[in-house]
């Protein structure tokens, strides 16, 4: 059973690794041009200013060092890019329903990217589907328990600091 938990979290590695890298590249170099140029809809932003150039280039950079590192190149890059697609997704789906940038969406902020990654690996090759799913349940878990207890300590760590 451990074994089976162990090969779902490593199935999504480069997911992980896809939605960690745009958060590292703002934190370090703060964000840069948006993805959707400030175009708005309605009145409301197209994706938002969470989303841009430099995330998408680390996405694929983290997404092919992984690849290469474990032999996985193709499989890591579709799932890295799927990855990123699923939190855009997310992100438009949030301005359409007039949910501001870094505002919760419950369940699908846990699994936008676990969900894309899936997709985008499923258009390289067949989706180990009991992996696949327990990945996602197990990874909704995992990223709502760190943004319930980690990220308010790094919050108040980094407020501390300012």
């Amino acid at each position: 059973m451990l074994q089976f938990v162990a090969d779902s979290l490593w199935f999504y590695a480069p997911a992980y690794l896809a939605n960690l890298a745009p958060y590292l590249w703002s934190r370090f170099f703060g964000f840069d041009m948006r993805l959707d140029r400030g175009l708005t809809v309605f009145g409301q932003d197209l994706i938002g200013p969470s989303r841009s150039l430099g995330g998408v280039y680390c996405v694929i950079s983290v997404s092919l060092v992984f690849g290469l590192l474990t032999d996985t190149l193709l499989a890591s890059l579709h799932m890295g890019l799927g990855a990123l697609s699923g939190s855009i997704f997310n992100s438009i789906l949030k301005r359409r329903l007039k949910i501001q940038s870094g505002g919760r969406f419950q369940i699908f902020d846990e699994t936008d990217f676990l969900i894309g990654g899936a997709l985008g690996y499923l258009s390289y090759s067949a989706l180990p589907w009991k992996e696949a799913s327990a990945g996602i349940l197990l990874g909704a878990a995992i990223h709502r328990t760190v943004n319930i207890f980690v990220r308010p300590l790094y919050e108040r760590m980094i407020n501390h600091q300012n």
